[in-house]
């Protein structure tokens, strides 16, 4: 084995993550900016701090880890909850870097419709339920949504792959045997 031999180097990859989503690129830098600048313009100086903060998780995680940690901050910035423009900036900052991550898909158009698509409903479940119920069920209320909205998209994702099929009339049964449906059907024997 020679040093240029390619099995004899170690992987290079785009971050620890690996991946779109880990990927520093200037694009989602300038995104990222954009998300820490807005974060600092609506708190002041405390959310520049949570801006830079949020820059630095971004860069040693990736975008999902970036996104979470502006709204965990957000929560501790507004205890006693933020006005609806305010949301609707840091919303828009976030939903720009989720499209700089799906511009450097293979399909954008379908990632980036996928992501906006979610956020939408995230958010708006959320809001609705913040402004319906108390904290403690709007929270509860939002993560079931989360967990149900992943699923789906888990099983189309799984669907979309060829893992799994979605012809619920194959006749197999879960021992992978096939069933004989027709004698279910019929009373069992032949008909008469």
């Amino acid at each position: 084995m020679g040093e240029n031999d390619p099995s004899a180097r170690p992987p290079e990859r785009a971050s620890r993550l690996g991946g779109a989503i880990a990927e520093r690129t200037w694009s989602g830098a300038i995104a990222v900016l954009v998300l820490a600048g807005t974060v600092a313009a609506i708190t002041g100086p405390i959310g520049a701090l949570a801006g830079l903060v949020v820059a630095a998780t971004w860069y040693g995680f990736g975008t999902p880890y970036a996104i979470a940690a502006a709204a965990v901050l957000l929560v501790g910035l507004f205890p006693d909850g933020i006005d609806g423009f305010s949301f609707a900036l840091v919303t828009t900052a976030m939903v720009l870097l989720v499209l700089t991550v799906a511009a450097r898909t293979r399909r954008r158009i379908r990632t980036g419709t996928v992501a906006l698509v979610s956020i939408a409903v995230l958010r708006g479940v959320g809001w609705g339920a913040l402004e319906t119920w108390p904290l403690w069920i709007a929270v509860s209320g939002t993560l079931v949504a989360f967990a149900l909205l992943s699923y789906g998209l888990h099983r189309y994702e799984l669907v979309a792959l060829g893992l799994v099929s979605d012809d619920r009339s194959s006749g197999v049964r879960s021992d992978g045997e096939h069933a004989d449906r027709s004698a279910d059907r019929t009373g069992g024997g032949e008909p008469t």
